[in-house]
């Protein structure tokens, strides 16, 4: 990430899962020190700022609000003026958004944060010759995105382009066989990959081999 974060704009990829995880780092520019620091955060189904994250110099990082709950960790040290840091972990779907973070007055790294999130029906292990449907989401859609399922054998076998109001992609699976359990969600934009979901589906029953 570059060292002069004052005013820059990125984005960012995460998926929906139990290991995810978005680390917000914060630094003023040329070491200057600052007196005070907070976060935002503005939900894309809100678009409403958020209070998240804030601390003056030398005190405490003080969490703000219970939308993330006990899932934003903070570094449980003292505001040092100079770098401003939290993590939510594990990431959630409904946590994309912008994130905003400001040192005094100053508006630093502003991050698009884009999510993406694969479910299964029925979601429960399945028994060899069930019929699984895998379904592929992006929480919002701002720019051309493509989702792309990719089997076992690094195959694609089903892709669509994203609109505003197309943001899923399903894939129907004939037989959740063993050795054939593993897919994965590719978002792709301009044609770079910029996230991988993995997905396993666990077989049950009886096999033999």
């Amino acid at each position: 990430v570059d060292t002069n974060l004052y005013n820059r704009r990125y984005t960012l990829y995460r998926s929906s899962t139990d290991h995810s995880e978005l680390h917000l780092v914060c630094s003023g520019s040329y070491g200057n020190s600052y007196s005070r620091a907070h976060w935002t955060w503005t939900p894309h189904r809100l678009q409403q700022q958020k209070a998240m994250a804030s601390a003056e110099r030398s005190q405490p990082i003080n969490v703000k609000g219970t939308d993330f709950g006990n899932r934003l960790v903070t570094s449980g040290k003292p505001f040092d003026g100079k770098v401003f840091s939290v993590r939510i972990v594990p990431v959630w779907f409904q946590d994309a958004g912008i994130y905003t973070c400001f040192l005094d007055f100053y508006r630093f790294p502003t991050i698009d944060l884009i999510t993406v999130k694969v479910t299964a029906e029925p979601s429960d292990a399945v028994a060899e010759g069930d019929t699984v449907t895998l379904t592929c989401s992006v929480f919002h859609v701002t720019e051309p995105m493509r989702l792309v399922w990719i089997n076992g054998d690094g195959k694609s076998v089903g892709e669509k382009t994203l609109t505003v109001d197309e943001k899923s992609q399903s894939l129907v699976i004939q037989k959740a066989e063993r050795g054939r359990g593993n897919w994965r969600c590719g978002l792709f934009h301009q044609d770079l990959p910029r996230l991988l979901v993995p997905y396993y589906q666990e077989p049950r029953g009886n096999y033999n081999f």
